[in-house]
C-alpha cells in the first residue's frame, strides 16, 4: 500500500470521526440540515416545546433574545388547552413558535454555549421545519398535529387535502405543514401540520365533525403514530 493511498484512508477515516462527533453533539437531523446547502440558506421555523415547569418569563425572554441575535424573533406563543388525541407524553403545556432567516442560523443558535446551557436539564422537545415566515398576529387557535411516517410513506399531499378537506366550513386553515427536524427531545415525530382556527369552539366542532373524524381514521393507515394538541394564545393574555 503505497503512502498516498494510506494518506487518503486516513483522511476519510478522520471525517468519518468528526461526522460521528457531530451526530452525537447536534442529533443527526441538525447535522443533514448543516449540510445541506438548500435548506441552510432557506427560510425557517421552529417549534418549541416545553412541559410545565419550563415556562416563565426570564427563560421564555433568555431564549427569544438568543434567537434574535440570530435575527430570528418570536411569532407565537400559546398553551395547551387539551390533548384531542395521543399519549400522556404528548402534552405540552407550552408552546413558543420561532422564525428565522435560514436554516444555517438556527445551526448557529443550537450550537452556541448559551443556548446549549440554557436547554440542559429541561424538558423540551424542538422541531424544525424548513419553510416561509408565517403572519399568526390574529392567530388566537393552533391544532398542532404530530406525525410519525414510515419511512417509504407516500402520499403528503393527499393525505393532508382529505383530512383538511372541510376546513373552510369551520373557517380554519392550514399555515404550515411538511416534514420536521428534530433538533432536542423524543425521537419520535417526523412530520408536521399547524391549522389555524378562530377560536377553541371551532377548532374542536371541526375535530369532532363526522367527515374530519372519517378522514382522521382513513389516515391512520399511513401514520405509526399522531397527536393533536389544541393551543391557544389565551395563555399569554392570561400571563401578561
Amino acid at each position: 500500500m503505497n503512502r498516498s493511498f494510506t494518506s487518503f484512508l486516513l483522511f476519510l477515516a478522520a471525517l468519518a470521526v468528526l461526522a460521528a462527533g457531530g451526530v452525537w453533539w447536534l442529533g443527526l437531523d441538525a447535522v443533514r440540515l448543516a449540510l445541506d446547502g438548500d435548506r441552510r440558506s432557506a427560510p425557517y421555523q421552529l417549534l418549541h416545546f416545553a412541559d410545565g415547569g419550563v415556562p416563565g418569563g426570564q427563560y421564555a425572554a433568555t431564549l427569544t433574545g438568543l434567537v434574535q441575535l440570530e435575527e430570528g424573533g418570536l411569532q407565537w406563543r400559546g398553551g395547551l388547552e387539551r390533548l384531542l388525541e395521543g399519549r400522556t407524553e404528548d402534552e405540552w403545556p407550552d408552546l413558543m413558535m420561532f422564525g428565522l432567516p435560514r436554516g444555517a442560523d438556527l445551526v448557529q443558535l443550537i450550537t452556541s454555549p448559551e443556548f446549549r446551557e440554557l436547554e440542559s436539564d429541561r424538558r423540551v422537545l424542538l422541531l424544525g421545519m424548513s419553510s416561509a415566515p408565517v403572519d399568526l398576529n390574529q392567530t388566537t387557535t393552533l391544532l398542532v398535529w404530530l406525525q410519525r411516517r414510515p419511512d417509504n410513506a407516500e402520499g403528503d399531499g393527499a393525505m393532508l387535502a382529505a383530512v383538511t378537506r372541510n376546513l373552510a366550513a369551520f373557517s380554519g386553515s392550514v399555515l404550515v405543514q411538511g416534514p420536521v427536524d428534530r433538533i432536542t427531545g423524543p425521537a419520535v415525530w417526523s412530520h408536521a401540520a399547524l391549522l389555524s382556527f378562530p377560536d377553541e369552539a371551532q377548532a374542536q366542532a371541526w375535530f369532532r365533525e363526522p367527515v374530519s373524524v372519517t378522514e382522521r381514521t382513513l389516515a391512520t393507515k399511513h401514520l405509526d403514530r399522531q397527536a393533536w394538541l389544541l393551543m391557544t394564545a389565551k395563555y399569554l393574555r392570561q400571563s401578561s
